[in-house]
Parts: structure tokens; C-alpha cells; sequence
């Protein structure tokens, strides 16, 4: 036992110590006498040579941290021995000798244990694999969602916050102007009872919600103003609007990110380790990115035109280590064609770099959820080659072209990921149907309950075991301008 061991040789060491403030040396002669015995150390019990347990590196270092001799006492029992006599001169060095011996024997054994240390210490056993064979779907009230003849309302973002969700998009008008659009947030406490949030005071008047994103106790939703002078050909800011909230039902418009956020369109916002980004394009359409600790303050990233000069940003996400993006040249391309790819990582969300992504590439447009990975998928505008499929192992920062694109067309499968990493698909053409993996390999396919689910169904977000789905439901009689409203699917994984 490594305890045991080093235990013995300090006490070892406290005895010489002990031994030698009393003792009588002869020159030349080793044993130690005191009271008429004579101890010599060859008489002395071997260490036991009984195999060391193997612990950790980390353990060792604890128990060795413990393991000194006073110094107080060796202060004390040296100068004990500093006697000028010849008796006590002799002590004294056999004092210093002893000292070094033990010393040395203790290192011996803290060394040659740490050489026989176990490996890595043993990681925490997977969680075990689900055995889902069956999604239910339950329809949610609809009040919340209704729509009204002449309206068209629209989902942009969804998360799960708290136990409860968060959707955000806008009601706009079949016909008219685009200012007339309402930018729209709901929550709920568990997916199944849900509440619009007020527009109070115009709160979400003439403006789109895009995205939203949660950090800790703050909610931040992005989108743009959709003011006639919002618009092109010359918008005039603010444009990008941000909206906060601590509790999903209260919200703020964040008037003090106009001079920031409200110079540029902004596409989307994520929340990483270090804070929020946005990101989008600029009024003079290049790509700008925006970081805030705290989802209040913003500034602009500082080397951003260096970074992304002559590229579009098209997608951005949070990753365990920072955040990814990814795009592609920004070019006047021939007819079906666009640019290379690019894409981009930031370990903090202001420092960028680029990514290495080889060579060969079209543009890289969209991220796929994957379970333990990055995924995008890469088009060539309207070529008729499938979409090129895209991984990564590191958080973004190289990318590698894959084989081949999986055979599902793109925009007719929806994805999203539970909590423990586990990927749930929702096909919807050419028939309905829905899957699981947890590896990205091996694919368990779920049998459909409950209530029948719409074509145009398309999964939001998840948590645990539970799914949010939308679909679009038409409001009034039938005509060209029956707007959609929205129906919400609960749907439980067993």
C-alpha cells in the first residue's frame, strides 16, 4: 500500500531522529545505542514488497501533500544536537545524514509509486441508450396561435428555457404594406399551455422577430423593423431591433443597441459559453457581427471587416468550446452557381478565425443538428447535384466535404436535439415519418400516436422526452386570402 509504505518511512525518519538526539557514535561504526541497545539498521524488518494499489495521479498528489516531517521539530532536535563535544559533533552529523537518508528514501517512494500510477482515472459510464419505440402527438389550445382572414402568421425561432419554451415570429398581411407586420412572442411553462405575450404600447409594432436566444436568467430576441424606410434601396436605422426579458412573459424593446444592432439586417442571434452573438449584414451588405455579454450592451466585433472581408456569413452557431459559422465568397457568380466555401470559429465570440475548409467547396448555407458533431450542408444555387454534406470534429474549426449527402430533400426533413444529444428527425415527404440516433450511425425509426399530425408539421424544439411541432391551420372560409394561423403539437417520446 502506497500509505503504508510512506507512513513507515516517516516514522523511520522520526525514529533515526529520535535515536540520534541521544546516541553515541563511534567513528566509523554505524548501529545507534541508547540505554545499552544497539539498533543496527541492517537488523531492521524489510519494506514489504506486497504490490503497490494502483491510484491516480490526483489521488497521490493529495496523500503526498500530507506526508513532511515538522520543521519545527528537525529545528529543534538539530540544534539538540550542535554540542561542540566531540560526542555531539559526531551526533550531529550522523543527525544530517540520517536526515538525507530519510528524505530521500520517502521521494524514492512517492517517485517509484507515481511511476506505477493507474492510467487516466475511469470516465463517468454513458448514459444508457433510449429504447423510444413510439412518438405521441396531443394538440395544444388554440387560442394563442389563431389566425384571422387577410393575415399571415409565421414562426422564426423556438427554444427551451427553464423547463418551458419560447416562440417568436410575426403576423403580417396577406396584401398591403410590410409595415403593417407584428413582430410575436409566446411562452409556456411545459409546451401545453401557452400565452401570447401583450404588445403593449406598440412594443412589437412594424418589426419581425427572427431569433431568440437565453443565457442564464436573460432572454434576447432579434429580428428587424419593417418600416417603409427600413427597407432598400437606402434603409434608415434603426433596422436590426432587439427585444429582453428575465421571464418569457415581460419583455423590453433594447433601444440602446440602435446605435449597434440597429445599423445592420439582422439574421439571427446565439447564446455561448462568454455571451451573445448576432449576426447579419450591415447597410452596405457586409457581414456584421455583434457580441454582448449580457445580451444588453453591444458592440460591434472589432475586426470584423478583416475577418469575413469579401464573404457572406450565412449561419451561425454556439458550440461547447465558443461559436461557428459558416458561409461563402461573396461573388456575382454565373447563372446556378455560388461562391467557395468559407467558414469561421471563436473560442469567445470576438476574436474570429477562419476555418479550414479546403478547397472545392460551394458555399456552405446551413447547419444540421448532429449528435456529438457539427453537420451543414453546402448548394451550388440551382445546380441538380445533391447538396454537398459537411462535418466537424473540432467545433468548426476544420471542415471535411463528407461522401456523400444523405437522400432526404432539403427543407422537407426537420430536426431537433433533446437534452442528452440525441437527434430526433420528423420526415414529412414523401410520407410522414420520424426517427432517432444517438450516435449519427445507427437509426431507430418511431411508430406515429396519437393525433394525426399535418403535412406541413415541422418540429420547433425538445427537451427530455418531450417535442414542440407546428403547423400552419387556415383561418375563415376558404379564399385567397385565408391567412394561416398556427396549430402546436406536444409529442412524447416512450
Amino acid at each position: 500500500m502506497v500509505s503504508s509504505c510512506v507512513g513507515l518511512a516517516t516514522e523511520l525518519a522520526k525514529r533515526f531522529l529520535e535515536r540520534a538526539s541521544e546516541a553515541t557514535c563511534a567513528p566509523g561504526s554505524w548501529p545507534f545505542k541508547r540505554d545499552g541497545d544497539e539498533v543496527a539498521l541492517n537488523d531492521r524488518a524489510p519494506l514489504s514488497d506486497e504490490t503497490l494499489e494502483e491510484v491516480t495521479a490526483s489521488v497521490l498528489r493529495a496523500r503526498a501533500a500530507g506526508i513532511a516531517l515538522d520543521p519545527e521539530e528537525v529545528r529543534a532536535r538539530i540544534r539538540a544536537a550542535a554540542d561542540p563535544s566531540p560526542r555531539r559533533t559526531s551526533a550531529r552529523r550522523l543527525v544530517q545524514l540520517v536526515t538525507v537518508v530519510a528524505l530521500v528514501l520517502v521521494g524514492t517512494i512517492v517517485l517509484t509509486s507515481s511511476a506505477r500510477v493507474a492510467g487516466p482515472e475511469p470516465s463517468v459510464s454513458p448514459a444508457p441508450v433510449p429504447t423510444w419505440t413510439t412518438l405521441t402527438w396531443s394538440m395544444t389550445a388554440a387560442a394563442a396561435f389563431a389566425g384571422s382572414v387577410g393575415q399571415n402568421t409565421q414562426l422564426g425561432d423556438a427554444i427551451h428555457w427553464r423547463g418551458g419554451y419560447v416562440l417568436v415570429g410575426e403576423v403580417s398581411p396577406t396584401t398591403g404594406p410590410s409595415s403593417s407586420t407584428t413582430g410575436l412572442i409566446w411562452a409556456s411553462p411545459d409546451g401545453t399551455t401557452w400565452e401570447r405575450v401583450a404588445n403593449g404600447a406598440g412594443l412589437f409594432d412594424a418589426a419581425e422577430i427572427d431569433a431568440v436566444a437565453a443565457r442564464g436568467s436573460e432572454l434576447v430576441a432579434v429580428g428587424n423593423a419593417t418600416r417603409a424606410d427600413a427597407g432598400p434601396p437606402a434603409p434608415t436605422p434603426p433596422v436590426g431591433l432587439v427585444w429582453n426579458s428575465s421571464d418569457g412573459v415581460h419583455w423590453t424593446r433594447n433601444q440602446g443597441a440602435d446605435a449597434t444592432i440597429g445599423q445592420a439586417r439582422i439574421i439571427g442571434v446565439v447564446a455561448g459559453p462568454d455571451g451573445f452573438v448576432a449576426w447579419g449584414q450591415d447597410l452596405k451588405t457586409k457581414p456584421a457581427l455583434f457580441f454582448s455579454a449580457d445580451g444588453v450592451a453591444w458592440q460591434r466585433v472589432a475586426q470584423n471587416d478583416a475577418a469575413f472581408s469579401g464573404q457572406d456569413v450565412n449561419q451561425l452557431i454556439a458550440t461547447s468550446t465558443g461559436f461557428a459559422a459558416i458561409g461563402g465568397q461573396h461573388c456575382q457568380c454565373v447563372e446556378n452557381t455560388t461562391g467557395a466555401a468559407a467558414a469561421w470559429w471563436s473560442a469567445d465570440g470576438l476574436t474570429w478565425h477562419a476555418s479550414d475548409v479546403g478547397t472545392g467547396g460551394y458555399f456552405i448555407d446551413l447547419f444540421e443538428l448532429w449528435p456529438g458533431s457539427l453537420r451543414a450542408l453546402g448548394s451550388c444555387g440551382a445546380c441538380t447535384t445533391k447538396e454537398t454534406e459537411w462535418g466537424s470534429d473540432d467545433d468548426g474549426r476544420s471542415w471535411q466535404q463528407l461522401p456523400a449527402a444523405r437522400d432526404v430533400p432539403l427543407g422537407l426533413t426537420y430536426s431537433t436535439l433533446l437534452d442528452d444529444g440525441v437527434l430526433i428527425e420528423l420526415e414529412t415527404t414523401p410520407t410522414l415519418a420520424a426517427r432517432w440516433t444517438a450516435d449519427g450511425h445507427v437509426w431507430h425509426s418511431l411508430a406515429l400516436a396519437g393525433v394525426p399530425l399535418p403535412d406541413q408539421t415541422r418540429l420547433q424544439v425538445a427537451n427530455d422526452r418531450t417535442l414542440i411541432a407546428a403547423a400552419p391551420s387556415e383561418a375563415g372560409p376558404p379564399s385567397p386570402n385565408s391567412a394561416a394561423g398556427l396549430v402546436i403539437f406536444v409529442g412524447t417520446l416512450r
